[in-house]
């Protein structure tokens, strides 16, 4: 059931990290839970992420675009170095070998590096990426990341109580937290 509300509270309010650390890094920090970090983008609107690096070096990032009102994922790998940004890769993810999305990935510019991202991510998809415990991912059938997803559920609730403060803050350029009391947290 918290499951169901913290997804709808993340869809309600806006319903990668290893060659992107740097840029990651640079975005306000907001808290770690379980090994994510939970940080605020101004470029996209003030939109909370959850982001955790492994040691395979992908990189993952799930977040809500304040400004688009929607979830987006990115991943990232320097052994990558063939993306291109612009160009679309088909790509399948598989949690826990139960659940299957196919999704159409952009590379797009980061930093220094091209990453791959999607947004507008479904509710099932964020369900299962808050409730499972492993996603494979693949390119044209070929696994391309196995990761971890320990302790997501409760990264995106923390993303979903980041984005709540960050609302007020509205989609300015800078990420400030409402003033409210730092030793409740």
């Amino acid at each position: 059931m918290f499951a169901r509300l913290c997804l709808l509270s993340i869809l309600s309010m806006g319903a990668v990290v290893a060659p992107a650390a740097a840029k990651d890094n640079a975005a306000p920090a907001w808290g770690q839970v379980g090994g994510w970090n939970i940080r605020v983008d101004p470029t996209f609107g003030n939109g909370c992420f959850a982001t955790q690096s492994y040691e395979d070096g992908t990189g993952i990032r799930l977040g809500i675009d304040a400004n688009s009102q929607s979830l987006y994922i990115m991943l990232a790998n320097p052994a990558w170095k063939s993306l291109e940004a612009g160009k679309t890769y088909p790509v399948r993810f598989v949690f826990d070998q139960a659940s299957t999305y196919d999704s159409e990935l952009a590379g797009g510019p980061w930093g220094d590096t091209v990453v791959l991202g999607r947004v507008g991510l479904s509710a099932d998809f964020v369900r299962d990426f808050m409730e499972r415990t492993g996603l494979r991912v693949y390119y044209r059938g070929a696994p391309i990341a196995q990761l971890s997803l320990r302790n997501t559920y409760a990264a995106l609730a923390e993303v979903a109580k980041c984005q709540a403060e960050m609302r007020p803050a509205g989609a300015g350029n800078a990420a400030v937290r409402p003033a409210s009391d730092p030793f409740s947290r």
